[in-house]
């Protein structure tokens, strides 16, 4: 993978997916000044950023991790620009979201989580009108669908689901399972394993899934320098 520093994303993609020095990745990707971030999603991100403690890191390393599968599947600098734009902006709805059950330091009720599922709805509507930010909206609205249909908000299925958003639904699922939050201790990297694993095919799109475990290591390394 070989992210050209005097391009103007910082994004150049490799169709053979071989594997790369994990410093260089982590240098060149988590430069976001390097990136093509424009104004508009900065300013989002720094409301967001205040109002929920926990995103911050989250959606930098849910970017991070799905520019990389997105990578090893062998997409085009332009769809890798534009997984990472959609990585740091996947919550951006829940800036419409009250801050309190944003920070709930207990699990949420089921009352509780209906309302956090509407913040990719909230995010696609958040994103209109924003022309630099418009072909990250279908991502950010479609994350939570589930490869068999039992995803949200509109119960997309398969292929129907977009490619970019399947790739953030494994980048974002991971990190949240691996993430020590008030209400969830974080699990085993073999209880992730067997929970991706099982929920290829269900859940996640299998090509995703398979792409993230041939990169897994390189994921965890980057995430954690």
């Amino acid at each position: 993978m070989d992210f050209h520093e005097d391009s103007n994303s910082g994004f150049e993609s490799d169709s053979s997916a071989s594997p790369f020095s994990t410093k260089v990745a982590y240098q060149r990707i988590d430069k976001k000044q390097s990136l093509h971030v424009p104004s508009s999603a900065r300013n989002l991100i720094s409301v967001l950023e205040t109002k929920d403690s926990y995103t911050a890191g989250h959606a930098d390393r849910v970017a991070r991790a799905a520019v990389l599968i997105a990578n090893r599947l062998g997409l085009d600098r332009e769809q890798l620009e534009t997984v990472y734009l959609a990585g740091l902006l996947h919550d951006i709805g829940k800036i419409g979201i009250d801050a309190q059950l944003l920070n709930k330091p207990d699990k949420l009720t089921a009352k509780e989580f209906e309302q956090i599922k509407q913040h990719p709805q909230l995010g696609y509507t958040i994103l209109q009108g924003m022309p630099k930010l418009e072909k990250t909206m279908p991502i950010v609205l479609h994350h939570h669908e589930a490869w068999d249909g039992s995803g949200y908000p509109d119960g997309l299925q398969g292929t129907d689901i977009p490619l970019l958003a399947r790739i953030l639904s494994v980048a974002d699922s991971y990190d949240a399972m691996a993430s020590n939050r008030s209400y969830q201790r974080t699990l085993s990297p073999e209880r992730l394993d067997d929970i991706l694993r099982d929920g290829a095919g269900l859940q996640w799109d299998p090509q995703v899934i398979e792409a993230f475990f041939e990169i897994r290591d390189i994921i965890c390394k980057v995430n954690a320098l």
